[in-house]
């Protein structure tokens, strides 16, 4: 009885929110993005994967494919030929800025505290 009304909530919740449509289209914006290295595209939906493996919820696969797009985008470079120095630039570069509230920034930075030490396995 009890998992038949939570499997009830989970078809209301994503009828209402449309959660598989809105990853389908981030994974459509990261493949688009000429932006980001084709490497890091890869490593990006590797990792959504890896999440959706062990679990998570969709809402948080699109916040992390959403953020890491994002955060490729502001690197500039492939994620294999990162080192510590451009991380710490990069979470700079996140600390100051103005536009984005001290939540946000650190959305960011769990972002790459997660995603990092699963890329370098």
């Amino acid at each position: 009885m009890a998992s038949s009304m939570v499997e009830d909530q989970d078809k209301r919740l994503e009828a209402v929110y449309m959660f598989k449509k809105r990853l389908e289209n981030a994974q459509k914006r990261l493949l688009r993005d000429r932006g980001i290295h084709q490497e890091n595209k890869q490593k990006i939906l590797e990792f959504i994967k890896h999440l959706k493996s062990k679990g998570r919820s969709d809402p948080t696969q699109i916040k992390y494919l959403i953020r890491l797009t994002r955060l490729a985008s502001m690197l500039g470079k492939e994620f294999s030929k990162c080192n510590k120095r451009d991380i710490q630039e990069l979470v700079e570069h996140i600390r100051t800025k103005q536009d984005w509230s001290d939540n946000t920034k650190e959305a960011y930075k769990i972002a790459l505290k997660v995603f990092f030490p699963w890329l370098r396995g």
